[in-house]
């Protein structure tokens, strides 16, 4: 942050402004940033970020429409435990970045998304766990055996802190966001899909030196999962075609299936594209002894691309 000599200003459109802002503020000076500047009332064109409660917007659909031509610098913020509600609210706006708040760390992730945008970073799995108590690792050059893989990846968590149960959970998120990786990812120069008409049943090989990248992080209070893949390939128009609904229709492959699954069992899906490059998701599981608790915890959902 000391390279950046201008303020940055944010807008927050929130009945929870008085709050938030206060809040916030003091999280970014005890990081030693001291170059944002909060505004309840300035023009939109001119706010760096924008965050707005889904409710404060709805309630005034000018209002709403307004902030959408902004969609890119748009932060929703969310109190609600209703996925399907949340998939409904990320299909309507397409926003690409949205908080859900009644988390211990909502603060924290604000603050944390606040410093990685001004520098111009997408979020990493070490921006939420900077030191591992496990890490696992696997490079994937066929989609042939990926459990037995998740099987090795998930070996040596600890899993005593966990609701029964919660590795077939991981198993199921890690199993879909590989498979995409695989099927949907790979294109070839001209940017046609390879494999996406290919049946899963299939096994199919990675294109040599663009393996599928995965890990497993964790430490007593999260579980994060890596995927990445090396095209870059994904594309915003498919994120929002796909996330919300969960559904194929027409179009072949099993993307919209296996990202609505991945962010149902899921607190944050982060996905992180560089164009024609690399695309990596990441997904964030907070740790619970119960599976009620686990289930109400609200989700958040980034999408940084390039």
């Amino acid at each position: 942050m000391n390279d950046i000599k201008s303020n940055v200003h944010i807008l927050i459109l929130s009945a929870s402004a008085s709050k938030l802002i206060p809040n916030i503020e003091k999280l970014l000076v005890k990081s030693g940033v001291t170059n944002i500047v909060f505004h309840t009332e300035l023009h939109m064109a001119d706010a760096d970020l924008i965050f707005m409660d889904h409710t404060y917007g709805e309630k005034d659909s000018e209002l709403y429409s307004k902030a959408l031509t902004y969609v890119n610098k748009l932060c929703l913020l969310v109190s609600l435990a209703d996925f399907n509600e949340i998939n409904r609210i990320l299909g309507k706006t397409r926003g690409h970045h949205l908080f859900g708040l009644s988390s211990p760390n909502s603060l924290s992730d604000l603050k944390d998304f606040i410093i990685y945008w001004v520098e111009h970073k997408k979020w990493s799995s070490k921006i939420f766990m900077p030191s591992p108590l496990k890490l696992t690792s696997a490079s994937l050059n066929s989609s042939k055996n990926v459990n037995e893989v998740i099987e090795d990846l998930l070996k040596g968590h600890d899993f005593s802190a966990s609701f029964k149960g919660i590795e077939n959970f991981l198993t199921q998120i890690l199993n879909e966001a590989i498979l995409n990786a695989f099927f949907n990812a790979p294109v070839d120069k001209d940017g046609v899909h390879l494999y996406r008409k290919r049946n899963r049943s299939e096994a199919v090989h990675m294109i040599p030196g663009k393996d599928v990248e995965v890990s497993v992080s964790s430490d007593q209070k999260k579980f994060i999962l890596s995927v990445k893949d090396h095209f870059g390939s994904i594309t915003e128009d498919d994120v929002f075609e796909y996330l919300p609904k969960g559904e194929v229709q027409d179009k072949d492959g099993g993307a919209g299936i296996g990202m609505h699954l991945i962010f149902k069992y899921a607190h944050k899906y982060i996905i992180n594209v560089e164009k024609g490059v690399s695309t990596e998701t990441l997904i964030i599981v907070e740790n619970d002894k119960q599976f009620k608790i686990y289930d109400m915890k609200e989700k958040s959902f980034h999408l940084f691309i390039d």
